[in-house]
């Protein structure tokens, strides 16, 4: 059986960074934990859209306080969209 290693990848505030994993590395186990932290994105994501949706917010919030929803929100779309890249990467080397 060959040994196969994998590059595990983790989005962080400032890029990502990377790991190599021997083959004894548990693939399933990794797509797994990448699609609960897409999920846990999403649902970062979808609070944040029903901050900025609620107009009662928008109007008594100060303006600072709308643009840190609003940075939150970016934040984790950029997140998600390592996370995704970097599953979609692990489910093409598999």
């Amino acid at each position: 059986m060959p040994i196969v290693s994998f590059k595990i990848q983790s989005p962080i505030s400032e890029g990502s960074i990377s790991l190599s994993m021997p083959g004894s590395f548990d693939a399933a186990a990794e797509r797994a934990r990448l699609t609960k932290e897409i999920a846990k994105c999403d649902a970062d994501i979808a609070r944040v859209d029903q901050k900025l949706g609620n107009a009662d917010f928008l109007k008594r919030a100060p303006e600072e306080i709308v643009e840190g929803e609003r940075e939150k929100r970016d934040e984790a779309q950029a997140r998600k969209a390592k996370l995704a890249e970097a599953l979609e990467r692990l489910q093409g080397a598999a």
